[in-house]
């Protein structure tokens, strides 16, 4: 768990459940949603045997877009949520963006669930559990950037998509020539596999690939699309690991919300590997591979925090990446001035990436963690809470009684007997004693509604951040925040200079 409060235990959302029961809620857009919802089901099933919760229900919505709240599982559960007879006070999501992609519904929606004493967990991001302000800070945060980015990593993919690949079925599209999809499996199609080979052994005996077009369009071959072949079509087959029995899922990297980058890969370890029946054999492959594909990329699968961001304060011309491998085989990627490298006039020395990259990431971290921007936040989101704001106006209502009845027993000890004012007295010593008990709840709820964090808090807040931005899991979070907030970065042999846009 997470501590924001120095010498005090933080306590866990879990910890204060009174029930230790919880419903799921699950959603998902894909097309694959019937598969993502149960990966999502079966991941917060095991979190919560983990951590000793009971599930009593289960609320989903399948291919629903979560920037609304135009969701029947998401109403039912609500519904639910004001059913006196109900027995469970925690929902439990997979991630925070399967709840909302609307940062403004999502936090509307948390604290309508706090006036039912009902709290949100999330099943993976398990450092956002707790019940401090400052949590309320991050998950607005990770609500607004699930808003801004359409494209995260976990949901690029389509989670059932995913699990379909790592079953080894093949997951949509056309299928490449010499193959057919029969019952959701890549399959020989042996009228188009002597097209495949024909192009594999001609490739193998050293024949261009515009030859290798030009003879088949000559024979009457067309390509998958029934187009006559260029050059492009032939890389792409002799290029496709597939034609040797190796498929790759979630290869290409997202470039936005205009699709993905089929020449940008993603990290090795997000690309499913499966197996299908091979068309040449692994020998014919390589040999038919273009020269320039058999080197070595090591920048497919790193990917640029700050590209297109990063200028030299010399000359102002945008900077690129160098990528080199030590003696250990160990990447290291800088930022250089393309004056500097051509040994013009720049002097701007080279600036390791991963080093710039915390830079940035900690500036950033400075403005939007920063006092003014925290206080804002707590006056816009901590008032959604309908049911704090009628308690602290019944509390101050009940306090402005107390103090009448007090200030008319006062009145009448000055005229009253000494029997009588004995009785006046105790009777006014117990009222002031519950004046005192409404002050102290009336300052402790007005804190909670205007909370304003303080300086150790922010400290604190700032370095949860920084560890939750460097999560692997989490880089799309950054790339988001960056693109969003980051409008360029200049260096120079003395430094970096951040240029932030407004927050």
């Amino acid at each position: 768990m997470i501590d924001f409060n120095s010498g005090e235990k933080s306590p866990d959302m879990i910890e204060l459940s009174r029930t230790k029961r919880c419903v799921i809620y699950a959603r998902c857009s894909t097309s694959y949603q019937e598969e993502s919802i149960e990966s999502q089901i079966s991941f917060n099933e095991a979190f919560a045997k983990r951590n000793g919760l009971k599930i009593v229900g289960i609320f989903k919505d399948d291919g629903k877009s979560g920037r609304n709240a135009d969701r029947e599982g998401l109403q039912a559960l609500m519904s639910e949520l004001s059913n006196p007879e109900r027995e469970w006070d925690l929902v439990l999501v997979y991630r925070l963006d399967r709840f909302f992609r609307n940062a403004r519904l999502f936090m509307e929606y948390q604290y309508t669930m706090k006036d039912y004493d009902t709290n949100l967990l999330t099943a993976q991001e398990s450092m956002l559990n707790n019940v401090f302000p400052m949590t309320e800070t991050f998950r607005f945060f990770v609500a607004q950037q699930a808003e801004l980015e359409s494209h995260r990593i976990g949901e690029n993919i389509a989670r059932g998509k995913l699990t379909g690949a790592q079953k080894g079925r093949w997951q949509g599209g056309t299928a490449p020539l010499g193959y057919q999809v029969i019952d959701g499996i890549l399959t020989i199609d042996p009228k188009k596999k002597l097209i495949v080979e024909k192009i594999f052994n001609q490739r193998a005996q050293g024949v261009s690939m515009q030859k290798i077009a030009d003879i088949l369009n000559e024979q009457g071959y067309t390509s998958k699309l029934n187009r006559q072949f260029k050059v492009s079509g032939i890389r792409e087959i002799i290029t496709n690991p597939c034609y040797k029995g190796e498929l790759q899922y979630n290869r290409s990297s997202a470039r936005g919300t205009n699709g993905f980058n089929r020449h940008l890969y993603k990290d090795e370890k997000l690309i499913v590997k499966y197996s299908c029946t091979p068309i040449v054999s692994p020998e014919l492959w390589d040999k038919a591979q273009p020269e320039a594909s058999k080197k070595k990329r090591s920048s497919k699968s790193t990917r640029y925090l700050l590209s297109g961001k990063v200028f030299c304060k010399n000359c102002g011309d945008q900077v690129m990446h160098a990528n080199r491998r030590n003696n250990h085989d160990k990447l290291y990627i800088s930022f250089y001035c393309p004056n500097s490298k051509a040994h013009r006039e720049c002097d701007v020395k080279e600036v390791d990436m991963f080093k710039l990259e915390d830079f940035v990431l900690n500036c950033l971290c400075q403005k939007l963690l920063s006092k003014e921007f925290l206080q804002t936040f707590s006056e816009n989101f901590s008032n959604l809470s309908k049911k704090n704001k009628a308690k602290l106006s019944e509390l101050k209502t009940q306090h402005s009684r107390l103090k009448k009845r007090c200030d008319n027993l006062i009145s009448q000890l000055e005229e009253c007997s000494e029997e009588t004012s004995e009785q006046i007295t105790e009777r006014l010593d117990i009222l002031a004693k519950e004046k005192a008990e409404l002050s102290i709840a009336i300052t402790e709820l007005t804190r909670s509604l205007s909370y304003v964090p303080s300086e150790d808090d922010i400290i604190r807040a700032r370095s949860i951040f920084i560890s939750y931005c460097k999560q692997e899991t989490n880089r799309y979070f950054v790339e988001s925040l960056i693109r969003t907030y980051v409008e360029r970065v200049d260096i120079d042999n003395e430094g970096a200079t951040v240029s932030l846009l407004a927050c």
